[in-house]
């Protein structure tokens, strides 16, 4: 085993406290350096593409009035919504609660027979606690963001926003990756670990019934998502499975379609250091 797979929750020999605090030490630290490396990374990449945008402050303006002006109308825009969604035969539901909102998306899994559901990028799924509901229903759920799919594969949480395994390095995904799939070439690059995961969860696209995603916003005028990636997980996740099922805030209802212009330009370089998402 190599320095990089040394997790807490991974010690066998429980034993040796000595063992246990020197795997606990290294472990964090491990954790902390890929932490400050990622966060330098984000950091940097950002600074250099927020400078190419001559409005930015415009856009930010923009962006925030925008956002105030529908948090101050939510009743109407929900309602607004709702009908429009419903007027062109999709489903619409309002979740008071996490326990509403997991319990009617298992409910409408479960309706359409889904054996495997596949997941794009989801804070908010996180914070519902969507994915032990729809497993204690004998449901299997697929993370395909490659984030995500690596902390499922290692049974983590997210620790960021942006980049959920924030706290791992290339190395110590190369190992866990090796430890668990045991692949039959080496996984030594950024290259080889996407390839990898792709090969993987590309037939499971084929396979789910239900594909669910997250909303990055919502229009309130046509029903219009608005998504941006840069995997086209998320563009699979939407249209590959027979049933699509989006999950998001109010908070990210805004009332037009062309509302949503400006923070296609804001979010790229403000999250990743990226001009555009590769996907929109």
């Amino acid at each position: 085993m190599s320095e990089f797979e040394v997790h807490p929750r991974e010690i066998a020999d429980k034993s040796r406290p000595d063992a246990l605090t020197a795997a606990i030490k290294l472990a964090l630290s491990l954790e902390s350096d890929a932490v400050r490396r990622n966060t330098q990374t984000f950091n940097r990449n950002r600074y250099r593409a927020i400078v190419q945008l001559p409005d930015y402050e415009l856009l930010k303006d923009r962006a925030r009035q925008i956002k105030e002006f529908s948090l101050n109308h939510l009743p109407e825009l929900i309602t607004r919504l709702q009908e429009v969604i419903e007027g062109r035969g999709g489903h619409f539901y309002l979740a008071k609660s996490a326990e509403q909102a997991r319990t009617f998306i298992a409910d409408v899994c479960e309706q359409h027979g889904a054996r495997s559901v596949v997941k794009s990028k989801s804070i908010t799924s996180e914070e519902i606690e969507l994915n032990p509901e729809l497993e204690r229903r004998g449901i299997e759920v697929v993370e395909t963001d490659l984030a995500e799919f690596i902390l499922q594969v290692a049974d983590e949480q997210p620790s960021h926003i942006v980049g959920p395994a924030l706290h791992y390095s290339r190395e110590r995904i190369s190992a866990l990756f090796e430890r668990i799939f045991k692949p039959d070439e080496p996984l030594n690059s950024g290259e080889d670990l996407t390839r990898f995961a792709r090969d993987r969860l590309r037939r499971r696209f084929l396979e789910a019934e239900v594909g669910i995603s997250g909303a990055n916003l919502v229009a309130a005028d046509t029903g219009t998502l608005m998504l941006v990636e840069s995997e086209a997980n998320i563009r699979l996740t939407t249209t590959v499975p027979p049933v699509h099922i989006a999950l998001a805030g109010i908070e990210k209802i805004v009332p037009r379609r062309s509302d949503l212009a400006p923070f296609v330009e804001l979010i790229g370089p403000s999250a990743t250091g990226q001009m555009l998402t590769s996907y929109v």
